[in-house]
């Protein structure tokens, strides 16, 4: 078994190296211990920042929790008229959470890892493989 610990700010720099975003993502980076994600879903509709919050780790599915200024509900009606596509990403959003299937995505680039735990504390994630 392994510790790997990763600042917020380095995981943010590792995602922007390694996946490629969605097109309406115009921006990626870390505010006060959350992910931030600036969105531009299109002509008529105005940029929205979505504030990610480490919620928990299950089952090899990290999930965030979304914060916006915009509703829910009205959030994910506009996430679903952009015709946002997480195929490859091994990402959902179900309600208010934004998931990562990590093991699945890992899978896809490094094979035999696994992560089996990840905890998150003063800006600092601690993965277990």
């Amino acid at each position: 078994m392994a510790i790997v610990t990763c600042a917020l700010e380095e995981l943010v720099e590792i995602i922007k190296q390694n996946v490629k975003l969605p097109s309406i993502v115009e921006e990626l980076d870390c505010v006060d211990q959350q992910l931030r994600v600036k969105i531009n879903p299109g002509k008529f509709i105005p940029n929205a920042n979505l504030y990610l919050n480490f919620y928990s780790f299950c089952d090899g599915k990290i999930y965030f929790k979304i914060h916006s200024k915009l509703p829910i509900h009205f959030l994910l009606k506009i996430l679903g008229k952009t015709n946002i596509n997480f195929d490859g990403l091994g990402c959902e959003i179900k309600n208010d959470m934004f998931i990562i299937d990590i093991n699945k995505l890992l899978s896809q680039k490094i094979k035999g890892l696994k992560i089996k735990q990840i905890n998150f504390s003063k800006n600092e994630f601690e993965i277990f493989t």
